[in-house]
């Protein structure tokens, strides 16, 4: 989505989407992406191919991309499919 930034998109559980402005965060500066959330997960994919995947409950600062752990693989299916609902 394109508002004068580029933004991420959250949807959370309650069915609520909030905007948030990359433009400020160092972290992704440059980089393009979308990003779904639930109560328990977040997860993003950039357009480089990348993606990240972070457990709200264990660890809340998402400091331990989860992504690429196979024990995770079924979360990641489950929070592509939900970001793909989302508008592009």
């Amino acid at each position: 989505m394109r508002d004068g930034h580029w933004k991420l998109i959250e949807w959370l559980e309650d069915g609520k989407l909030e905007l948030f402005n990359l433009a400020a965060d160092p972290c992704v500066q440059n980089k393009l992406g979308r990003s779904v959330r639930t109560a328990a997960w977040r997860y993003a994919e950039w357009e480089d191919g990348s993606a990240m995947l972070f457990d709200h409950t264990k660890d809340p600062p998402e400091l331990k991309n989860l992504a690429g752990d196979p024990a995770h693989a079924t979360v990641v299916k489950e929070m592509k499919a939900l970001l793909n609902q989302l508008p592009k």
